[in-house]
């Protein structure tokens, strides 16, 4: 009986949505097709904005929510002589990388609202740009050569506890 009421509410569900789709579909043949498609770009830039303020307010409120579970912070102690460094590596790396996605999901959608499809805007053509070659380039090799030296600092540490002369257990895993 359960599977048989979910199966009509999925028809249903169904029916209203084709229905919907003609609606729209007879609104945009009596306004007419340029103003049909104005509105709905009009719309989308919009919706894009709210979206990427609702996600990345989601975003924010999940690493407060669980920081305390994965970031090194809270009641957790490290189980390791090292695990403080190490958490504070991938602190680090969370920085970084959560400026850059910030940044980026703000370009998108501020893009993606600004450039919205309008009849007299042609796109524009540009096949390379030096300077910005250069600096989306550097940028990340300044930031990757920093994680990477601080990661070998770091991998230096933790072994530097090993001598030569002490007797220890290796153990290798294949996954």
């Amino acid at each position: 009986m359960t599977l048989l009421l979910a199966l009509a509410c999925i028809l249903l569900i169904t029916v209203v949505v084709v229905q919907i789709g003609k609606v729209t579909e007879l609104t945009g043949k009596i306004r007419g097709e340029e103003e049909t498609q104005a509105i709905s770009n009009r719309r989308n830039g919009f919706n894009s904005l709210v979206f990427m303020a609702l996600f990345l307010v989601f975003c924010i409120w999940s690493a407060a929510y669980y920081k305390n579970y994965m970031l090194g912070y809270g009641p957790h102690e490290s189980a390791s002589a090292h695990g403080s460094r190490l958490d504070a590596m991938f602190n680090i790396t969370l920085v970084f990388t959560g400026i850059v996605f910030v940044l980026t999901q703000i370009a998108l959608f501020y893009f993606a609202w600004k450039y919205q499809g309008k009849g007299e805007r042609k796109a524009l053509f540009m096949p390379h740009d030096n300077r910005l070659e250069i600096v989306w380039t550097a940028i990340p090799a300044v930031v990757m050569t920093f994680l990477v030296i601080s990661g070998l600092d770091a991998w230096n540490e933790v072994m530097a506890d090993i001598g030569d002369d002490e007797e220890y257990m290796e153990i290798e895993a294949t996954g």
